[in-house]
């Protein structure tokens, strides 16, 4: 992945931040009904043809008007009164208090979705265990295959058990998202973006020794030491790339940013050793015990060649945080993907324990 792609990924990720945090504000000012079950649908259309709505028994006068464009999104609604009465002190059993379906598709494509809140109830020492079920599934009925599915994103423990949905409606594909965005969205993301550029210069600690020089080992740990990691979400790799080849390597590929990357980065020389920093925006504080912690923070990676193109060669790192958040792994590695073999290795030397978890990395080019 260059950098383009790796651009393109980070601001679909933004983009999808905002729409997110658009769903869950519209589902907090929707779900305000204390005696009402709320339900909220959000249908995604993830194909390249407009989705019409042909049957359903949401209330919706008009179906014609529901068509939902290549690659946007839609939201349906519906409210059921919650009986507290038929849930008697003594009426073990299953009540259904709200269902609803719908049919979108285009063509001999077609989307079923169906839901329904189930109560379940079974008899307990005092009164009945009441347990919620949230059911919803989204399944291809047309004659040809359309990938469906759904997804329950929030919903209330407690009476009367409102619930919020998302439905998918074929495949998401990357950079459709940034193709169809509203240009408003586009230029914030835009603006995040350059003033996360600006904000990030190149470190000043950087330079090149020859290998035969006698440089202090301790001179690592003081480079190492000088980064500045009062900004907790921000992760800062130390690289020390030692060339003991007679060959010539340039970096032909990377996912940093050019702004970021230090020039000294973009080539090795012969019998030479090159240190340069990169530093990386992550969310590192106050992270949730979710999916979150299981993603890679910092990703880098550095692909360099020789002249002939016949060597060459690739680095990557990154840190993950494990579930429990106290187990952390700093990811470092050093391989050969050309035609001919190049010996290389890597070497995590220091790392911190404590956001933002910034290390130092030692590769060998033999």
């Amino acid at each position: 992945m260059n950098y383009k792609q790796e651009s393109q990924r980070i601001k679909e990720e933004k983009l999808k931040a905002i729409y997110e945090k658009r769903k869950s504000t519209e589902w907090k000012k929707f779900n305000q009904g204390k005696n009402t079950i709320e339900l909220l649908v959000y249908i995604h259309n993830n194909t390249s043809e407009t989705i019409q709505l042909s049957e359903t028994d949401f209330e919706i006068e008009d179906l014609s008007k529901c068509d939902i464009l290549p690659y946007s999104t839609a939201s349906m609604g519906a409210q059921s009164n919650f009986d507290h009465n038929r849930l008697g002190a003594f009426s073990p059993g299953d009540k259904t208090f709200i269902k609803k379906f719908f049919k979108y598709g285009a063509g001999g494509k077609q989307c079923h979705f169906d839901t329904r809140l189930v109560v379940k109830s079974s008899f307990g020492y005092v009164a009945p265990t009441r347990t919620p079920v949230w059911e919803h599934r989204a399944r291809s009925i047309g004659r040809e295959r359309l990938d469906c599915s759904s997804q329950l994103r929030d919903r209330d423990p407690q009476a009367p058990y409102s619930y919020w949905l998302d439905v998918h409606i074929g495949k998401e594909q990357p950079g459709t998202l940034l193709a169809n965005a509203l240009q408003t969205d586009l230029d914030s993301i835009e603006l995040a973006e350059q003033t996360y550029v600006d904000s990030m210069e190149p470190s000043l600690s950087a330079g090149k020794f020859p290998t035969h020089s006698q440089y202090p080992y301790s001179f690592k740990e003081s480079i190492f030491s000088s980064r500045d990691d009062s900004d907790k979400n921000t992760i800062t790799a130390v690289f020390f790339i030692t060339n003991n080849t007679s060959e010539r390597f340039e970096l032909i590929d990377s996912n940093i940013h050019p702004k970021h990357l230090h020039p000294v980065a973009k080539s090795l020389r012969p019998h030479e050793l090159t240190y340069f920093s990169e530093k990386t925006a992550s969310n590192l504080i106050n992270l949730s015990t979710t999916d979150q912690n299981n993603r890679a923070h910092g990703h880098r990676f550095f692909t360099y060649s020789n002249a002939a193109g016949d060597k060459v060669f690739q680095i990557t790192t990154d840190f993950r945080l494990g579930i429990p958040i106290y187990s952390k792994t700093w990811n470092h590695k050093a391989v050969s993907i050309g035609a001919a073999h190049v010996n290389c290795t890597s070497t995590l030397n220091y790392s911190l324990h404590q956001a933002p978890y910034s290390y130092l990395v030692d590769i060998q080019i033999e």
